[in-house]
């Protein structure tokens, strides 16, 4: 996200779901956002969902989901780290198969951003920002245009 280069400009540019927050440090961020600015065309502009900024996730809290799909059960177990700036989310699946419990492992690392913080990444990039507290999930949302 942070490095990408593409040959055609774009009227809107999404970055959903909070996946901003897997460039971890806040100048990768500044790149990509960077990146967007690049690649937005006259008039366009940028949608970015936030990550949660520091203090809003609970370290150790566990979280499960559970459903079926085509009859197998399914079922996730997350439970969230907190390093400092950094989140991490491990997940732990079980997967029920005609051979048995299948069991897969994950580890998700975002970074944990001010809104501040987010403000100065997008002035930095050149990008005029304005930020929505509420957005699309309850997240917030940044909706961005070139400065210039």
């Amino acid at each position: 996200m942070s490095e990408f280069a593409l040959d055609d400009s774009y009227d809107i540019l999404l970055c959903l779901f909070s996946s901003i927050g897997y460039l971890v440090t806040l100048e990768r961020v500044r790149r990509a956002l960077s990146r967007f600015r690049e690649h937005l065309g006259q008039g366009g502009v940028s949608l970015v969902e936030p990550w949660f900024p520091p203090g809003e996730l609970e370290d150790g809290r566990v979280f499960r989901t559970a459903g079926t799909y085509l009859g197998r059960a399914v079922e996730r177990v997350g439970r969230n780290e907190i390093d400092g700036r950094i989140s991490r989310l491990h997940f732990d699946y079980s997967i029920d198969t005609p051979e048995g419990a299948r069991r897969v492992s994950e580890v998700h690392e975002l970074g944990l951003f001010t809104t501040d913080e987010m403000g100065a990444a997008f002035r930095g990039a050149g990008l005029r920002a304005e930020f929505d507290p509420v957005g699309l999930t309850g997240r917030g949302l940044w909706v961005a245009r070139s400065a210039a």
